[in-house]
């Protein structure tokens, strides 16, 4: 005869994360100055200062050298070069979103040459309007492709 425990006694269902631990929110400062950002800004910045300001002479998109149109980024590098020389006009003319991700960039490598005691002090202010922060990202990066988009659909059209 088997004998089946009584409901009573059977072991009680713990809850389970539904999410996995990895996927929780991070803070808003842990991409953006995280080592990854900071090689990254760096190495940007070390580009726009040896790119020449207009271009290298050879297309380097594929995207607009297989469909004619530019890219969403079409135009970053050479920004970069121009604002890196203090050519602002010229940079403009080539993207203007280069102007805001050029500050970008100087921020986290500025970011990175202060003291280990003062670097919490920008991420804890990041961290402290953290919807403000993720709106904005969002909102730059739809701003970015929207733009990216017009462009070429402009270009094409033309």
């Amino acid at each position: 005869m088997s004998t089946v425990a009584p409901l009573d006694s059977r072991p009680k269902a713990t809850c389970v994360r539904a999410t996995p631990p990895g996927a929780a929110r991070r803070a808003p400062h842990t991409l953006l100055l995280s080592r990854t950002s900071i090689f990254v800004a760096w190495a940007g910045l070390l580009l726009a200062t040896l790119h020449p300001p207009h271009g290298l002479g050879v297309p380097l998109c594929w995207f607009k050298a297989t469909s004619g149109a530019p890219c969403w980024g079409c135009g970053l590098s050479r920004s970069f070069s121009c604002y890196a020389r203090g050519m602002f006009a010229e940079g403009w003319s080539y993207h203007p979103f280069g102007l805001v991700f050029m500050a970008v960039l100087l921020g986290i490598a500025g970011v990175s040459l202060l003291p280990t005691r003062l670097r919490h002090r920008p991420a804890a202010v990041l961290d402290r309007f953290p919807r403000i922060t993720q709106t904005g990202y969002f909102v730059l990066v739809t701003l970015f492709v929207t733009f990216g988009t017009l462009r070429a659909l402009l270009e094409i059209a033309w």
